[in-house]
């Protein structure tokens, strides 16, 4: 009986130990430049800014209020993003957005 609570609870904090390693992994991610288009994915009330670059690879984006307004006036338009790779969720990989700026065609 000592035996089996002893290796349950081994096991217990040996799956705490690697579930807090995993999710600390995207907190030492360095930001990179993201360049693609901006766009709205998912349906009313449950909308989600995305951002589709040029290998056909889509991310969600995780950014303040003011970020977040500004992108959603450019759907549709080039953006640069300075961002770090977040944690990956049921719709995708998402990136932290640190700043974004419009991309101008010339």
């Amino acid at each position: 009986m000592f035996r089996c609570q002893f290796l349950l609870s081994c096991a217990l904090l040996s799956s705490c130990f690697f579930l807090s390693c995993r999710s600390s992994q995207h907190s030492f991610a360095q930001p990179q430049i993201f360049v693609g288009q901006i766009y709205v994915i998912g349906n009313e009330p449950f909308t989600k800014l995305a951002l589709k670059v040029e290998d056909g690879r889509t991310y969600t984006l995780d950014c303040d209020k003011e970020v977040a307004t500004m992108l959603l006036q450019h759907q549709g338009q080039n953006v640069k993003l300075i961002a770090k790779a977040a944690a990956k969720r049921p719709e995708g990989h998402s990136l932290q957005v640190i700043q974004a700026e419009v991309v101008k065609k010339e």
